[in-house]
Order: C-alpha cells, then structure tokens, then sequence
C-alpha cells in the first residue's frame, strides 16, 4: 500500500511524519507533499520522500492567489498512491485540494473541532473518514451536548474517528532527564522551564521575556528550588536568566527529549506541543489569545480548544500577556503546590494512545 499526505503546516507535518513512520515501519511506501519549508526539513529530515509544493494562498483584491488546487491534484495523481491523508481538512475549505483525487480512500488528520461550524472551515463530503487527534473523552468534552462550545452535524460525526494525541509520546528514563539537567548545568532541586511560542510568532518575543521576567523576580526570594529557563525561538538578544538552544532544539528528537525532561513547559496555543507535554506527563501553560468575538474557526479555535484541554486539567490555559503576579503565582502553584501539579499529571497519565497504529490499522482494514 502507498499511503500520500499532504500537509498544510509545521505541525500538521509533525503529525504526518509521526503516522508515516509507522506505516513504514510495517511495510507501506509513503510519499509526502509539504507546502511550507520547515516541514519539508523535517520530513526529509526524518527519511521521508517529499515532494514540495511552497505555495500559500496569498489574497489580492477578492480572488486567492500563488497556489493552483490543478497542481495539487496532479501532485497527488502522480504519486500513484492508494490512499490520500489530508493534513487537515482545511485544506479543502482553503483550495489547496477542491476535487476529490483519483486514489482508492482518503481520510484527513485534524486537531480540531471546528468541521463546517464556519465559511473558512467547510469539509468536503468525499473525505471518507476524519481521524480527531483526541481520545474519544476529550473529543466528546468538547461537544454542545457535552457541555462544550461546538456543534457538529450528525452526517459529519458519524464519520469522525478520534484517535488520540499525534504525535503519541514515549516517556524518557530517569538518565535521559539527567543527560538533560546535566546539559543545562541544573543542581539539584532546580527546576526546568521549557519555553516555545512558536519560532517566528510575533508574540514569541513578548511572551517569552515576560516570563523570563517574571521567573527572575521569584527565583530572588526563592533560596531553593530555583528555576531555570531554556527556550526555542527567535530572540533578538541575550536574557540574562534564560538560555535560548535553537540550533540544538531544531532537531525534533532533541526539542521532544528536552521537553519531557523539563517540569513545566511553557507554550503559546499550538496543538502539537500541547500533544507532546500531555502524553509526557509534563504540565504545561497555554498562552491563548483573548475570547474575541469570532467570525472564523481559525480564530475561534485557539481559545476554545484549549480551554476545553484545561477544563479536564490536562494542561493551564492562561490569556497571554497577564501581569507578572498572575504569571508567577500560576508558575509557582504548579511547580511548588504537590496537589496542583498531581491534579495535572494525573489527568495526563493514560492519555498517550498508540494513535499512530490507531489510524494505519483502520486504513488498513478498511482499503
């Protein structure tokens, strides 16, 4: 079986290169098409044959412009696959991809809830399967009936499959924490901040120096137990209490490993990273936007995803941009407060699914 993804982001390529691996792992060609240069690194990076396509829909005046949904289809065609993973469904909604491909089945990876609820996030109806990076209790969590904040039609949830968090994770040993500790000169009973808003955000700087700032103020009334910050990202100079890592931090098997062996990670709303801390048992901080008022599921989505997360306390959702005090009490409750930081990883623990095998093993018996 040859498997095609095609991916519209750095973290729908995360996910993609995740379930490829193991679709390679159990005998399957697997091509994949990357529409940003970051995640064509990674993929090909990571051993995956990829065929770019660095076009983004760019608006001038009322019409979409700098991509062709043509080329894309070709692309696809091309790659003689027999099956078409779409990552995410938006693509469609967006025109990257607006007629159904000449391949056996298609399925799309999503890490939302968000299926038709707006004009910017319709899903075409010929995707035969949408496979939710949630296990089935978070993704129920987030439905009206529920007590959630969304509405999805009942000809759409019956073909919703959630699968739990992509990418799956694997805790490290206690000498792989300590490689890591021992990397960044921690003593003993200092605590690592893992910190990334993103590499180019434009809040990444903001977010992260307010933290920094806010970790120095309790660090100095602190005689024990102080922290640390290390961070990924773009900063346009040196903080005196955080040390930025990006070369080493790039390679994903370092940024994950550094991850799980920190004692809290600090992030803005992505998906992905709030994947990796859960199924690590690390708690993390989500800094999201504002509640707004929304007019299109790519805004809505960054707030109410992850306070629905927060709400079954598998991670902090946090405003972005609170004062130093709010910043450095919640910092404080979660490293400092046992009940607190128990309450989280305990809602963590059992949550990291095999959701890669999860969704080979359902395209298998269903081609």
């Amino acid at each position: 079986m040859k498997i095609c993804f095609f991916c519209i982001g750095s973290g729908e390529t995360s996910q993609a290169v995740a379930v490829c691996k193991v679709a390679r792992a159990k005998g399957h060609n697997c091509v994949l098409i990357a529409t940003n240069e970051s995640g064509s690194i990674y993929a090909k990076s990571s051993g995956i044959e990829t065929v770019e396509y660095l076009k983004w829909p760019i608006r001038v005046g009322k019409k979409d412009v700098g991509y062709n949904p043509n080329e894309v289809k070709e692309i696809i065609e091309q790659s003689a696959s027999d099956v078409l993973v779409i990552c995410n469904s938006k693509a469609t909604s967006w025109g990257f991809i607006t007629k159904r491909p000449n391949t056996k089945k298609i399925y799309s990876i999503d890490s939302n809830w968000l299926f038709s609820q707006y004009k910017d996030v319709q899903v075409a109806d010929w995707i035969d399967t949408y496979f939710v990076t949630f296990p089935e209790r978070v993704f129920q969590s987030g439905l009206v009936g529920n007590g959630g904040p969304y509405t999805i039609s009942k000809k759409i949830l019956e073909k919703i499959r959630p699968v739990g968090f992509v990418p799956s994770v694997k805790k490290i040993s206690e000498s792989e924490k300590e490689e890591v500790r021992t990397r960044y000169g921690l003593k003993h009973g200092e605590k690592l901040v893992f910190m990334y808003c993103g590499w180019d955000e434009e809040y990444t700087q903001k977010l992260i120096v307010q933290y920094a700032k806010a970790i120095k103020g309790i660090n100095r009334k602190r005689c024990y137990e102080k922290m640390k910050i290390v961070y990924a990202g773009k900063i346009d100079f040196k903080l005196d209490d955080a040390y930025c890592d990006n070369n080493y931090l790039k390679n994903p098997s370092n940024f994950q490993l550094v991850l799980s062996a920190s004692d809290l990670v600090v992030a803005h709303q992505g998906m992905i990273t709030l994947s990796q801390s859960i199924g690590a048992t690390v708690p993390i901080i989500s800094n999201v936007p504002g509640k707004g008022k929304y007019y299109s599921g790519e805004y809505h989505a960054s707030y109410y995803e992850t306070k629905i997360l927060s709400s079954l306390n598998l991670c902090v959702a946090l405003e972005r941009f609170q004062s130093d005090e709010v910043i450095g009490n919640t910092v404080k409750k979660i490293l400092f407060k046992k009940e607190e930081r128990a309450k989280i990883v305990n809602a963590q623990n059992g949550m990291n699914a095999l959701a890669e095998e999860n969704i080979i093993n359902h395209i298998e018996n269903n081609l």
